[in-house]
């Protein structure tokens, strides 16, 4: 799905619809006759609405993830943002209690080196951003 390709009904359809259910929800928080029970009701919705944010986009991320794998893409952008798998990083440490020991028995120490490398990979993740 590129950006001129539609975004299906469905799709559509349940972006609006949960747009509204917070939007009918917040409209009810503010009119709590109460300063301090309209206040802790707008934190309570907002930390729900976080919490219930955070489960959708975790399934969705892994969704794409796997959408991804299988169209052996890196990078997808919709009319709704774009959302891109970074590169792996990776990471060379040193064991310094045998490299010190090293350095002390031998100046040849590039050479001896080597075999102590430890290189581990540390995989990309995935990017999600709105437009």
């Amino acid at each position: 799905m590129s950006d001129s390709t539609p975004v299906p009904a469905s799709v559509n359809d349940s972006v609006t619809a949960l747009a509204d259910d917070w939007q009918k929800r917040i409209v009810n928080v503010s009119e709590i006759p109460e300063p301090i029970d309209r206040a802790k009701a707008a934190i309570a919705m907002y930390v729900e609405q976080e919490k219930t944010m955070e489960v959708v986009q975790s399934k969705a991320e892994k969704i794409m993830e796997e959408a991804f794998h299988d169209l052996g893409i890196t990078t997808l952008s919709t009319p709704f943002g774009q959302a891109y798998m970074t590169k792996p990083t990776f990471t060379t440490r040193y064991d310094t209690k045998a490299i010190g020991t090293l350095i002390k028995s031998d100046p040849a120490l590039a050479r001896i080196l080597e075999p102590h490398r430890i290189i581990s990979m540390r995989p990309g993740g995935l990017v999600i951003r709105s437009k």
